[in-house]
């Protein structure tokens, strides 16, 4: 939207409109103290004098906008090109207001007697891309030493490539335990499994059931009582999320792990570690790493428990090679034997 003055604007945002857009880019209102030729002023044109709320040029309502009755009675505009129905570029979905609404672009006598010009906003080139600047390959060929620079340029791309090659290589590739068992080995693993005698008709299933078991039992005292299970599995079912029924599963299930011979064997052991973190690097170069459940120490052997809460525990598979892979490792970093078994908790 635009006043017009004595030199009404054209189409394009140059002369008077530069120096107006200069003054906006400072205090708006010594821009509209100052202007003598064309003020230059944003509002919209489904208000009114009575509803602009647009900040600065609120008190400018009388002096922007037309009368209701006449605000879609509009002239052509002398030195303007030719307006469209609408002075409003784009309307959200949510708006009521039509184009019918709208102060019709085109010269208007403002309430307060002067002329005013709206704007159609279609007319107009927006979000052209700003001129002024130029691209350093543009700096570089209109350079009196172009072809040095533009070689210099060029070897610090190709530099720069292969330190970002070279950066991109992981020095050290890790994987875990649980990944490598998944890959097919020349002689599938066998593994013992054990059971304890909790029932486990009905009782939840999935990862986060297994969570919440393996962290009770990796934090509860081997000698723990049903009331200090209790207390835990509740403690650490608020960490992970866990729901009622699975934290009360979680304690029958550690209360019978606990009483399994292997734990008892454990509790009584002279070098008894749960969550033990193994890690080794391969033939390849590679890391493999994983954590073991509980690995206790007997007069001959290290005894090495892989805790499950799934309701079939094969003897073969991923978990018998997870298992294959704890037993090696822990066996090549104490250089004495060790033997694995699955407990289904």
């Amino acid at each position: 939207m635009e006043e017009s003055g004595p030199n009404p604007p054209g189409g394009t945002i140059s002369g008077p409109l530069a120096r107006i857009a200069k003054l906006l880019e400072g205090d708006p209102k010594i821009a509209a103290t100052r202007a003598r030729d064309l003020l230059v002023v944003p509002t919209i044109g489904d208000l009114n004098a009575r509803s602009v709320d647009v900040g600065w040029c609120d008190v400018l309502g009388p002096a922007l906008y037309p009368s209701d009755s006449e605000r879609r009675e509009a002239s052509p505009a002398p030195g303007c090109p030719a307006f469209g129905s609408d002075s409003v570029l784009t309307r959200s979905a949510q708006t009521q207001a039509t184009p019918e609404d709208a102060v019709a672009p085109g010269l208007h006598r403002s309430q307060s007697g002067s002329p005013v010009v709206w704007w159609d906003p279609k007319t107009l080139r927006l979000r052209a891309p700003p001129l002024g600047g130029v691209r350093q390959q543009k700096l570089l060929a209109e350079s009196a030493r172009s072809a040095e620079g533009i070689a210099q340029y060029a070897q610090w791309l190709e530099r720069r490539r292969a330190t970002l090659e070279v950066g991109s290589r992981p020095s050290v590739v890790a994987h875990t335990m649980t990944e490598l068992s998944k890959q097919p080995f020349a002689a599938p693993a066998t593994a013992v499994v054990e059971s304890t005698g909790v029932s486990r008709e009905g009782r939840p299933r999935g990862k986060r059931f297994g969570t919440l078991v393996h962290a009770v039992l990796a934090h509860a005292p081997f000698d723990a009582d049903r009331q200090a299970l209790t207390a835990l599995s509740s403690s650490l079912s608020r960490l992970i999320g866990a729901l009622e029924a699975e934290t009360a599963c979680a304690v029958d299930a550690a209360a019978a792990a606990l009483s399994h011979p292997r734990l008892r064997a454990a509790a009584l052991s002279a070098d008894a570690r749960r969550e033990v973190v193994v890690a080794e690097r391969r033939s390849d170069g590679s890391i493999a790493e994983g954590v073991i459940d509980l690995a206790y120490r007997t007069e001959s052997e290290w005894v090495v428990v892989d805790f499950k809460t799934d309701e079939v525990v094969p003897t073969n598979g991923v978990y018998a090679e997870q298992l294959r892979l704890y037993v090696e490792a822990l066996q090549r970093a104490t250089g004495e034997p060790a033997r694995g078994v699955l407990l289904q908790v």
